[in-house]
């Protein structure tokens, strides 16, 4: 998370360092999918943006992705999704 000199009335900036293997991930910037900017206001909290976070990763949402070729694997073959998300973290995330 990197804060604005402006925060709370702008929200943070929230992107991965580690490569994620998600539809809402771009897997070489590490921006994400959320609604941070549109919906922000100065009484948002970082607990709510964790769990948006959180809630995003446990649910993919493929119809408004960062990665299109992932977000067509996620809707076409969830097995072969599920196995080259394991491997990414694998190659990624583990070591």
């Amino acid at each position: 998370m990197k804060f604005p000199t402006d925060y709370p009335f702008k929200p943070p900036e929230v992107t991965f360092e580690t490569t994620i293997y998600h539809p809402n991930v771009n897997t070489s910037s590490g921006a994400i999918s959320m609604d941070t900017q549109d919906q922000w206001s100065p009484s948002s909290t970082l607990a709510a943006i964790l769990t948006g976070l959180l809630q995003l990763l446990a649910q993919p949402n493929p119809d408004d992705p960062l990665q299109a070729d992932i977000a067509s694997l996620y809707k076409s073959d969830i097995d072969a999704y599920n196995r080259q998300a394991a491997k990414m973290t694998e190659e990624h995330a583990c070591g």
